[in-house]
């Protein structure tokens, strides 16, 4: 099916969604190690189809899906058929212990919980104990109860659920600096607006191509570079995790980087740095702040600043730095 027309009464995807009448043949995703893609198409086809399994077993509107899997392309499928089927999404950290899942899924009282194969035995224990009506598993390459329920049923999507712009469409944990960690919520309206405001600042074209290494349980990789790759057209080259040199090689294929202080300083210990970063237009940092030294080496060593960005997970990106390094000076609050 995958038309926009079929998303327009949920406020999120009509957001989401722009483009893909125009252009549903273009790449959304695109794999360096093998060079597979995925059209936009073809990915919200996918959404679609996770979607009406949602619905099938009875998802109603505002019910929480809670998902603890390894970074894939289907991690974002099941953020964007949680929000088709009218659910609020809530992403877990992998490396979360079966202690910490345990006060996540008691807190958030989901209606869905979707864990890693490998983990299985415990955390469906958990799951139980915490009176989740529904739990599976979901791996990678199509491994997990949940693949396997999904083509089992397989039920046919109509469309969207309805959802207003103030209906909360996910939920992010904060870190507990101030006692137990606390669910963020997040409405339809501020991650649609963040996305467009931050193609419009960070001036994303369907020309562009992100290098994707952050994961995607967090609101940098999950909302921020998701979001602003679908609602400006741009491409997403995906890795699995953050590797200097895969990232190295994508440089010359791609415009944008998104990642943490961590990423920069250690691609300015690679040899081939300068000249990789010489077809890129845009570097943004964020969760920590950056060190005056690491700014001062990456322009002398591309040629390009980096922009810093300064966010909180009730409500995304507030804040973005871009300043000469002569009038840096060391800011110690970041997320």
């Amino acid at each position: 099916m995958s038309s926009s027309s079929f998303y327009s009464s949920n406020a999120l995807l009509n957001i989401l969604s722009i483009g893909l009448d125009s252009s549903p043949d273009e790449t959304f995703i695109r794999f360096l190690d093998n060079d597979t893609q995925i059209t936009r198409k073809a990915f919200f086809s996918r959404c679609e189809c996770f979607c009406a399994f949602f619905l099938e077993i009875g998802i109603k509107p505002g019910d929480r899906i809670v998902v603890q899997s390894p970074k894939t392309t289907d991690s974002l499928c099941l953020y964007i058929s949680a929000i088709m089927a009218g659910g609020i999404y809530i992403p877990l950290n992998p490396d979360f212990t079966d202690a910490e899942v345990s006060y996540y899924l008691n807190d958030s009282k989901p209606t869905i919980f979707i864990c890693m194969p490998e983990r299985a035995k415990s955390l469906m224990k958990i799951a139980s104990e915490s009176d989740v009506p529904f739990t599976y598993t979901i791996g990678t390459k199509d491994i997990g109860t949940f693949y396997e329920e999904v083509y089992l049923r397989d039920a046919k999507f109509t469309e969207a659920v309805p959802r207003d712009e103030e209906d909360i469409a996910a939920i992010l944990y904060t870190s507990g600096t101030t006692g137990k960690p606390k669910g963020a919520m997040i409405s339809h309206r501020a991650l649609s607006s963040n996305a467009l405001i931050l193609r419009k600042e960070w001036r994303f074209t369907s020309q562009d191509v992100l290098i994707h290494a952050l994961p995607v349980f967090h609101t940098h990789g999950l909302f921020v570079a998701t979001n602003v790759a679908l609602v400006s057209g741009a491409k997403l080259l995906f890795l699995d995790k953050f590797d200097s040199d895969k990232i190295i090689k994508a440089m010359p294929f791609a415009t944008s980087l998104m990642g943490v202080p961590t990423f920069y300083t250690r691609l300015l210990q690679h040899a081939d740095l300068s000249i990789a970063a010489k077809h890129m237009r845009l570097f943004i940092s964020g969760s920590a702040p950056l060190l005056a030294q690491t700014h001062e080496e990456w322009k002398e060593k591309t040629g390009h600043a980096i922009l810093e960005r300064y966010g909180f997970d009730e409500a995304n990106m507030v804040l973005q730095i871009l300043i000469r390094v002569s009038e840096r000076q060391e800011l110690s609050a970041y997320h």
